[in-house]
Parts: structure tokens; C-alpha cells; sequence
């Protein structure tokens, strides 16, 4: 049978729901449990475009984002809010009905007590968590140092000879991603070594999220009109960014999937 609450599958005989723990006396069948949490997305989702666009367009004003035009940034700013729009439905989602395939599996005593624990392959997520926070912290230094260095400046300049449409508006972007991956990245280290059940779920989020702002980041920058004098160098970022953006993809397929299908995963993170 269902939980009448948050639609677990449970056995016909439990008195009290194993994931959100309410009471079930009164079980409902599975069509009744879907009824029960039905979900609008794209209802949803239509809202929290709307909002995170407000609150974009407001944050990019107060960062004087729209110095090179409003219109072109403000198409901008509608696409990433319906692309973050996706993300923030699937959380909302996700606390109403469960996380997807959460479910897909139950594990016996003898497994759980085998497959908990933080190593295995989740060793290697724990050590890229790591990296992770690295590589923001030096993405971090990295823009700050063009912005005090006054590079960020002479490319924003018309007059300049190198004078790049738009670019400082980008590096302002993947300034403030960094800054918001870093933040995520320790919070994701908390919940890893917390063991906390949703780990999992925000981690898929993480890696998502990642791959959707590489993509982002890498069609921006290809829509640039370089300068001769630095189009060479930048042609070869630009393709040194496309393999990043493949890798950074194919890891976000690969270690999703993990998440959702490891035993290890599912031994491991049931702390509240």
C-alpha cells in the first residue's frame, strides 16, 4: 500500500509511514496517493521564473550589470531565470512528493550494515567536494585580481584596443556563481559528513546546476565579437571551455546516477 501523506510504497501492515513517519491507518491506493500530492510544474515553475527574474533584475541593476544596454541583458537575465526556475520546481517538488527514484529500491539489515559508511566511491565524492571548493576559490581570486588589476577596466572600454562588448558583465556573472558554488560547496561537505539524508538529492542539484551554468557561461562567451588582436587567444579558450563543458556534463550524468542507484549512497546518508 501507499502512505495517504507523501505516497511512500509501504507494507500493507506498517502502522506508521517509514519516511515521513505519520500515521497510515487509513492506507490509500496508489492512484488515491498520487492524488493526493499532486504537483503543477509547470505552474510552478511559470511562478519561480517570474520571481527569480525579478530578483535578478534587480541584483544586476544594483551591480550596474546593464551598463552596455538593458535589453540585451534583461534576455539574458529571462533565460538563466527560467533555467534556475527548473531547479528551485524540482526542489520544491521533491519536498512534496519525494525525491525521484529515492524509492526505486529498499535495502535489507544485512545491506545496510555493509554498504554504510563514506568510503567506496563515496570517498571520491567527498574528495571532489573538496576540489570543488578549490577551484571556486580560485575562480574567485582569479576575477578579483582583473577586476583590482584594472584589465576588467581597459577591455570595457571603448577606446581600448581590445575594447570586448559585454565581457565585464561576464566576468561579473561567473564572479557571483563562484561565490554561490563556494557556499554550496560547504554546505555539501556539512550534509557529506553529517551523513545527512539530503545529501543526495542537493548533490544531484550541485552537479546539475553546475553543468547548466558551464553551458551558460560557454555560449556567452562564444557570443563575443573578439578584437583581432586577442582572437586567437580566445578561440583557443574558447575550446579548452567547450571540453570543459563536455566533461563537466558527462560527470554530472555519471555521478547522478550513482547517487540515485548506489546502495552505498542509500546505506549511507538517512541522518535527519
Amino acid at each position: 500500500m501507499f502512505c495517504k501523506h507523501c505516497g511512500t510504497a509501504i507494507n500493507d501492515r506498517a502502522k506508521f509511514c517509514t519516511k515521513c513517519g505519520e500515521a497510515v491507518s487509513d492506507p490509500v491506493s496508489a492512484v488515491g496517493a498520487i492524488q493526493a500530492v499532486e504537483f503543477k510544474f509547470s505552474r510552478t515553475w511559470l511562478r519561480s521564473s517570474v520571481v527569480i527574474a525579478v530578483i535578478l533584475t534587480i541584483f544586476f541593476g544594483l551591480i550596474d550589470g546593464y551598463g552596455d544596454g538593458f535589453a540585451d541583458a534583461f534576455i539574458g537575465v529571462v533565460f538563466l531565470s527560467a533555467i534556475l526556475a527548473v531547479l528551485v520546481t524540482f526542489v520544491i517538488k521533491w519536498r512534496r512528493e519525494g525525491f525521484a527514484l529515492e524509492r526505486s529500491f529498499n535495502l535489507t539489515e544485512e545491506e545496510m550494515n555493509k554498504f554504510k559508511g563514506l568510503n567506496g566511491w563515496l570517498a571520491v565524492v567527498g574528495l571532489a567536494l573538496f576540489i570543488s571548493v578549490g577551484f571556486s576559490i580560485y575562480g574567485i581570486a582569479e576575477s578579483v585580481s582583473l577586476f583590482t588589476s584594472g584589465a576588467v577596466e581597459y577591455v570595457s572600454n571603448p577606446t581600448s584596443d581590445v575594447y570586448i562588448p559585454g565581457y565585464a558583465g561576464l566576468l561579473k556573472f561567473e564572479l557571483i556563481l563562484d561565490m554561490l558554488f563556494l557556499l554550496a560547496g560547504f554546505y555539501l561537505i556539512y550534509l557529506y559528513f553529517k551523513r545527512n539524508k539530503l545529501f543526495p538529492k542537493y548533490y544531484i542539484l550541485f552537479l546539475v546546476s553546475g553543468a547548466i551554468y558551464m553551458i551558460i557561461d560557454y555560449l556567452i562567451f562564444t557570443s563575443f565579437n573578439f578584437p583581432f588582436e586577442v582572437r586567437e587567444e580566445m578561440n583557443q579558450l574558447i575550446s579548452e571551455q567547450g571540453s570543459e563543458v563536455a566533461r563537466t556534463v558527462i560527470g554530472a550524468i555519471i555521478w547522478g546516477t550513482y547517487m540515485v542507484k548506489s546502495k552505498r549512497v542509500k546505506a549511507t546518508f538517512i541522518e535527519s
